[in-house]
């Protein structure tokens, strides 16, 4: 009977029209990113077109291409120096690559252009970038600035009880870390899978 029922050609049918759909959609997720691509980059063939190079820096950026990322969001700026999105990213990566000078220059030539970019997230970027270089003053004043606009947002909460904790006030950081925690528990579910990380840290610093 099992035999029969898989060579039966009506389950093959079946499994054939599932198994080209599954394929088909595949193909043409590919063909819609290299698609995409390919126009990206034709685009860039005008000399004054900078939010193509930014496009195509978030691709390589969204890769792990960062060389690659770079070098089209440099290409951007050198078009247009008030690309600030461009600015933005290179703070982003030159942050995440150690070189703290380079990306708080970049941050600022974001917040003299648009100060409240990205929903005030360059303000949280500010202060993590400050809070490895051991400014902690400085780190502190951005934070702030940043949770004056996100008051729920929980990664800033944590990482300005981190701040304040360095600073010696213990107890306002273990404030800051229940506030961290509450803005999780009470966050939409989509928003509580991305941010329980920030809740689960909160607690391990309480705990300790």
């Amino acid at each position: 009977r099992l035999l029969f029922m898989l060579t039966s050609p009506l389950l093959l049918i079946l499994l054939f029209i599932v198994l080209r759909n599954m394929f088909g959609d595949v193909v043409s997720a590919q063909r819609s990113r290299e698609q995409f691509k390919r126009s990206l980059e034709a685009a860039t063939l005008n000399p004054a077109d900078a939010s193509a190079h930014y496009n195509l820096g978030l691709i390589y950026q969204q890769r792990g291409q960062s060389q690659e990322a770079q070098e089209r969001f440099v290409r951007a700026i050198e078009i247009d120096s008030d690309e600030t999105d461009a600015h933005y990213q290179l703070g982003r990566i030159a942050r995440e690559q150690g070189r703290l000078a380079e990306a708080i220059t970049r941050f600022e030539a974001v917040v003299q252009r648009h100060p409240d970019h990205s929903q005030n997230e360059v303000w949280r970027e500010i202060g993590q970038t400050y809070f490895e270089a051991g400014q902690l003053e400085d780190a502190r004043v951005a934070f702030e600035r940043f949770i004056q606009k996100r008051p729920s947002d929980a990664e800033g909460r944590y990482r300005y009880g981190l701040t304040l904790n360095r600073l010696g006030r213990g107890e306002d950081a273990a404030s800051e870390m229940r506030a961290c925690i509450e803005a999780v528990r009470t966050s939409p579910t989509y928003k509580y899978r991305a941010e329980k990380q920030w809740m689960t840290q909160a607690e391990a610093f309480l705990r300790q």
